[in-house]
């Protein structure tokens, strides 16, 4: 099984790995095929110019009837629950007014006056989320990703779904830094080989990881941890053996989807040690538990595989210790 790294379109940091790790929340690779399964009903084909696309069903109906999200929670989703003025935004030199499609509310809000959790934009089937709008009736040549992006920080709600219905794009734009996005492909993730990608997808967006696990262990805790591991310059790295760019793979512990389901990539998330694996491990310790990563001397073998490391370089010197060798060139 191989998914590249291109199909997930990733631009800036969503959710670390190590930040994943640390929080033990892991792909079960037993249970992608039954996702799957229950997320095939969703999709169907639509032409659209000529063209035909998998696409989502209804938008609405996916969230809640495949995430599980409470309806009720949906505002948006009928006249008799409309989106808040506040989640408004007018921008009077564009004569335009930004606003959410829905907004997902948490049941138990820190603020009761901002209990909104997510925002989520619907734009018509196929069009493109990242190209500017040149025409005669739009004053602001954004794209619908740098518009959402925009609403996010002025309703200061930092969490996002933007989709086509081709796609679905999760995106993090916390007030006062850097956006980040990850782009799911509903054709994909309808295909054999797409299955850790609505795994992933499961993963991070249903109603568990959003309202019943621990406080830590929820979505808005997940991305911030992650940006405090950035941070802290502990971003785990991973190269992929035979990319010619040798790109760091920094996005998501969709690490088992981006790795093509090597056996060393699941030792490394699980924690199980032996031979190389210790190495891994050791690894991962130094990425959550820096303090506890002992010398280069006692953990790096010689056999140690090429495509594992090129992984925090630098951190190890900021914290007193001897630096990682280059294992990857």
């Amino acid at each position: 099984m191989e998914i590249r790294i291109k199909y997930l379109q990733p631009e800036g940091l969503v959710v670390s790995p190590a930040a994943l790790v640390d929080s033990q929340v892991v792909l079960d690779r037993a249970q992608l095929a039954r996702i799957q399964q229950e997320f095939l009903p969703f999709a169907t084909d639509a032409d659209v110019d000529d063209k035909t696309f998998k696409v989502l069903r209804s938008l609405p109906d996916f969230l809640c009837d495949f995430l599980g999200w409470s309806r009720e929670s949906l505002l948006g989703r009928s006249a008799n629950v409309p989106i808040p003025g506040k989640l408004l935004v007018d921008l009077p030199e564009f004569g335009e007014t930004l606003r959410p499609d829905f907004a997902l509310c948490d049941a138990k809000p820190a603020d009761p006056e901002r209990p909104w959790l997510m925002l989520i934009k619907e734009l018509p089937i196929a069009t493109p989320l990242d190209d500017a709008h040149t025409g005669h009736d739009q004053q602001w040549s954004a794209s619908a990703a740098r518009r959402f992006e925009r609403l996010l920080r002025e309703t200061r709600v930092p969490i996002g779904l933007l989709s086509n219905r081709t796609a679905v794009r999760l995106i993090y734009a916390p007030h006062g830094e850097n956006s980040g996005s990850l782009t799911f492909p509903i054709g994909a993730m309808c295909e054999v080989a797409g299955r850790p990608i609505v795994g992933a997808l499961h993963l991070l967006l249903n109603r568990f990881r959003l309202f019943a696990a621990g406080s830590e262990e929820r979505l808005p805790a997940l991305l911030r941890k992650s940006r405090e591991y950035q941070r802290r310059g502990f971003e785990m790295r991973l190269i992929i053996r035979g990319s010619r760019a040798r790109a760091p793979l920094v996005d998501l512990a969709l690490i088992k989807a981006i790795t093509r389901g090597r056996q060393w990539a699941d030792d490394l998330l699980a924690g199980r040690v032996e031979s190389v694996a210790h190495g891994r491990h050791r690894l991962v310790n130094h990425l959550v538990r820096p303090h506890s990563f002992p010398s280069p001397a006692q953990t790096v073998a010689p056999n140690w595989p090429t495509e594992i490391l090129a992984a925090v370089r630098g951190s190890s010197a900021a914290q007193g210790l001897s630096p990682l060798p280059q294992v990857c060139k």
